[in-house]
């Protein structure tokens, strides 16, 4: 192993197996389908297949998963993430369902009749509520 010649051949030898190695990295494809793995007759790859068959316009089903995030916090991220996903060319806007816009419409942002029913409480029962100490003669107010 000390000569030259034996040290060549090493050398050689690592090299040709790097560029092999190096040729298949670069000619790897990543073909990955997740149905190729569901049992045959299961109803999982029956809807798949069926959905690509009979409804090839509408693409792959896309679910995302936020986590366990407090939303609260994170009011501004979730309306952007919206506004991504609907602003993104690839996603049918028909098939797009997001909860956070309705949800925060809905029961975050009082909407002028609330306000006025909130005027019509008594100021006690705000704060036994919601916490708002209103004692001080503060009403709802519209924005």
């Amino acid at each position: 192993m000390l000569k030259l010649p034996v040290k060549l051949v090493v050398i050689a030898f690592t090299l040709a197996l790097f560029g092999m190695g190096a040729f298949g990295v670069y000619n790897l494809e990543a073909d990955y389908n997740s149905v190729w793995y569901m049992r045959e007759n299961s109803y999982q790859k029956r809807f798949f297949e069926q959905s690509w068959e009979y409804f090839p316009e509408f693409g792959e089903r896309v679910h995302v998963y936020v986590g366990d995030v407090p939303f609260w916090e994170h009011i501004d991220e979730l309306k952007a993430m919206s506004d991504v996903m609907h602003n993104t060319t690839s996603v049918n806007e028909d098939s797009l369902v997001f909860w956070f816009p309705d949800f925060y419409d809905d029961w975050c942002v009082l909407q002028p009749e609330q306000i006025e029913e909130f005027k019509e409480f008594p100021q006690e029962d705000l704060y036994d509520i919601f916490g708002i100490n209103c004692s001080d003669g503060e009403r709802w107010e519209e924005n």
